[in-house]
């Protein structure tokens, strides 16, 4: 059994397939955080604005005579 198992996995390429599979994941797995990041990034600046334009807002006020 041992035998044919070994020459079936030669005659189909198994280990070189594995391999190949192996680094398509990787690839996939790479470009996910890739986007992840990215979109994660763009969440964060726009949170970041919206801090700015609050503080922003909140010096226009007070300086606004009555504005307290």
């Amino acid at each position: 059994m041992d035998e044919l198992y070994s020459d079936l996995r030669a005659m189909f390429d198994l280990d070189e397939r594995f391999q190949a599979l192996e680094y398509k994941l990787q690839l996939i797995q790479q470009s996910l955080e890739l986007l992840v990041d990215t979109s994660r990034d763009r969440r964060l600046y726009w949170v970041e604005m919206a801090i700015v334009l609050l503080i922003v807002f909140e010096i226009v006020i007070t300086l606004i005579p009555g504005g307290h």
